[in-house]
């Protein structure tokens, strides 16, 4: 497998073959590339949101939880096939959210665009 990383400051890529690399390079890597990973999305936690350890604690595990389970199942950021229908969704989600609808109006517009959908088919 071809690794290229890239350093935009440079503005150079550096690339090698992962097999090629010595088994310490490969570790070092691989430790520090899923730690930094795991870490970082404690990030946005702020001590200072929470009244308790506790509730600090247990919002930082959970987003290094949801994280470590992205690297175990290999779902992880980057690599996951974009699913496009729930994209859509999420954007109407926000577009009624904004626009302060009903459901009963958001409904009546799904309808609509199902409508004109199945006739241009």
């Amino acid at each position: 497998m071809q690794l290229n990383i890239f350093v935009p400051k440079a503005n150079h890529t550096f690339t090698c073959e992962v097999e090629d690399l010595p088994a310490e390079s490969i570790a070092y890597a691989l430790d520090y590339g899923i730690r930094q990973s795991v870490v970082d999305t404690t990030a946005g936690v702020k001590r200072v949101d929470f009244t308790t350890t506790e509730e600090f604690n247990a919002e930082a595990l959970a987003k290094a939880q949801k994280r470590w389970d992205q690297i175990v199942s290999g779902n992880v950021p980057g690599t996951r096939t974009p699913n496009v229908e729930a994209a859509k969704a999420r954007e109407l989600m926000k577009v009624v959210v904004g626009a302060n609808m009903t459901v009963e109006q958001a409904t009546a517009i799904l309808q609509a665009e199902a409508e004109r959908l199945a006739q241009a088919a």
